[in-house]
């Protein structure tokens, strides 16, 4: 599926906003309570946000909606990694070995 350009997809704010819980990694049912939803209204926002970005799971609208500077992903510290701060305020990752 071929994404349609930025200037032809308009998002809603409540599609946006279950892009950033999605982002969070929250479920259909966890999205629905948070934005007061039925749990049955949720998986339309899911499927319009889909098609509007051109994907076919959550880690590719998440990717699609980050590139596009729809969303900011959540700070996490990647897998393996520990994350510390420096003088300068930069963060930094050291590789860990938990054998």
């Amino acid at each position: 599926m071929v994404p349609p350009s930025e200037e032809d997809v308009g998002f809603t704010a409540r599609e946006l906003d279950v892009l950033r819980l999605i982002a969070r990694g929250m479920s259909s049912d966890e999205i629905a309570a948070t934005l007061f939803l039925s749990p049955h209204t949720v998986p339309g926002y899911r499927k319009s946000l889909f098609a509007k970005l051109g994907v076919h799971s959550q880690v590719q609208a998440v990717v699609q909606g980050a590139a596009r500077r729809l969303i900011e992903l959540p700070d996490a510290p990647m897998d393996g990694a520990e994350r510390r701060e420096v003088d300068d305020g930069v963060v930094e990752g050291e590789a860990r070995d938990d054998r």
